[in-house]
């Protein structure tokens, strides 16, 4: 069942999901995010706090990891 609006979600409140996602893209990009799609194979957390990602592309060093699914890109 597709969901097509989003409902009770702060300052996106009656928005559809494909429009929420491409404002919350834009607004991660305007704070300096790198956003990525990538299968993910491993996450590896480190003894520093960080991550190490290991991806089709190759393993990556992250400070954070945001794992989002539902939405359609």
């Amino acid at each position: 069942m597709a969901v097509d609006t989003v409902r009770e979600f702060i300052g996106y409140d009656g928005m559809p999901p494909k429009v929420m996602l491409e404002k919350m893209r834009d607004e991660a990009l305007h704070f300096g995010a790198r956003i990525q799609s990538n299968k993910v194979d491993r996450i590896v957390p480190r003894e520093d706090g960080f991550f190490d990602v290991s991806t089709s592309l190759g393993t990556l060093t992250s400070r954070s990891v945001v794992l989002a699914t539902g939405l359609d890109r």
